[in-house]
């Protein structure tokens, strides 16, 4: 009985969510932004490729001094507004990124005053390296040596079939 209640107790460890350190942070993407109130130190984030082009659906995480996680977001096609952070120092950290860009691990240290926070976070694309694989290339190779496969299955049928005659 001791068993079973300590692997259901594991299993809930597992899917709780985090519990975060700040209730009153909040987002939004800036389009649909409406300042609250005006007590409030705001950061707004923009997440682009080295084109300077927006990238929507990457992670990040809001961390105080500490390494704590505060508060996590994925980005919108948008500048991302975060209000709710008491003055102080905080970085912004990459959980997750698109596969056509490489993550970021570096965290970007900020500080949050009684202006606005404007953060410039740059995703650099993905190089391909001449002669390494991508699944595309994979997928071509593959199918190159089905079709040779099938081909040379039909000659292999044909003669034979031919010498029985």
């Amino acid at each position: 009985m001791k068993i079973k209640r300590i692997i259901i107790l594991l299993v809930a460890l597992l899917f709780v969510t985090p519990v975060f350190a700040e209730g009153s942070i909040k987002g939004i993407e800036k389009s649909k932004y409406e300042t609250t109130d005006n007590s409030y130190n705001r950061v707004e984030i923009k997440n682009v490729n080295e084109d300077n082009d927006y990238i929507e659906g990457s992670k990040f995480q809001i961390q105080d001094e500490n390494g704590i996680v505060l508060y996590e977001f994925t980005t919108p096609k948008n500048i991302f507004v975060v209000e709710g952070l008491e003055k102080g120092n905080y970085y912004l950290v990459q959980t997750n990124v698109l596969s056509s860009y490489t993550l970021n691990t570096e965290k970007m240290l900020f500080s949050v005053k009684d202006d606005i926070v404007y953060l410039n976070f740059i995703n650099k694309n993905v190089e391909i390296l001449p002669g390494s694989m991508t699944s595309l290339s994979i997928l071509i190779i593959f199918m190159g040596m089905l079709d040779i496969t099938i081909l040379i299955g039909v000659i292999v049928y044909v003669k034979k079939n031919k010498i029985k005659q």
